[in-house]
């Protein structure tokens, strides 16, 4: 009771602060560890200074330490901009696409536009064309992305329905002359070198965690939070 009114009383000042207007009338036993014990269960304390929660980093995606594929097998891919271009007298954005490999962290960049989904769409068909098939497209929920994938998965369904298949590769003979199949081992001979490269120098890095090294309690039923917004100031958060 007594911590609890300095504390208060001071307008919910940190602990050192407390302890020394406590002290001047009375001395707690353990005062440091009793004025902690007493700030740690303070809601309005609590509100102003707790920390975010943190947990334990996961362990990576198979997609970022899968090795023997093409580059872009795997790909991440965002938006940054957007970039003001003068054209004429006027002033016209574009944003750029930033495509990047999630095995060997290669790069590729387009240039967009406007932000519709049919723009989106010919940016990824001139990625496709450039650096070739991929397996999986990894990206956020941003409405256009979104679009273009629905579109994308639409007119597969569209096509499977139809019966529609590529059988292009399945009846064509590929003849490899002696050049060609020096040049195919030299570049296979290259591959392997680098993997195996890529595995003792690059992969291992990726081991060691940045941040998040603990593993930490997770939110239960019943605990009060703040849900964090980083724009606003930290007194307007929602509980």
């Amino acid at each position: 009771m007594v911590i609890q009114y300095y504390h208060e009383h001071s307008n919910h000042m940190g602990l050192m602060h407390v302890l020394s207007l406590m002290r001047e009338k009375v001395w707690v036993i353990k005062g440091h560890a009793a004025v902690r014990r007493v700030l740690s269960r303070c809601v309005r304390c609590r509100r102003a200074h707790g920390k975010v929660i943190e947990q334990l980093m996961a362990d990576l995606p198979l997609d970022r330490v899968e090795s023997g594929k093409t580059p872009f097998y795997r790909t991440g891919v965002d938006l940054f901009g957007p970039f003001f271009v003068k054209r004429g007298r006027a002033q016209i954005k574009h944003w750029g696409v930033i495509f990047t490999c999630l095995n060997m962290r290669a790069i590729h960049l387009e240039v967009a536009s406007n932000l519709r989904s049919d723009k989106i769409l010919s940016v990824f068909r001139r990625f496709l064309a450039r650096c070739g098939q991929v397996k999986t497209v990894r990206c956020d929920c941003g409405t256009n992305i979104v679009g273009s994938w629905k579109f994308l998965d639409s007119s597969y369904e569209f096509l499977a329905g139809n019966k529609v298949r590529n059988e292009l590769l399945g009846c064509c003979d590929i003849a490899i002359g002696g050049h060609s199949k020096q040049r195919w081992k030299q570049v296979k001979h290259m591959s392997e070198q680098f993997w195996a490269r890529w595995k003792r120098e690059f992969l291992l890095g990726l081991q060691q965690r940045q941040k998040w090294f603990k593993e930490r309690r997770n939110v239960r039923v019943g605990d009060v939070v703040l849900m964090v917004k980083e724009n606003e100031a930290r007194c307007h958060w929602p509980e």
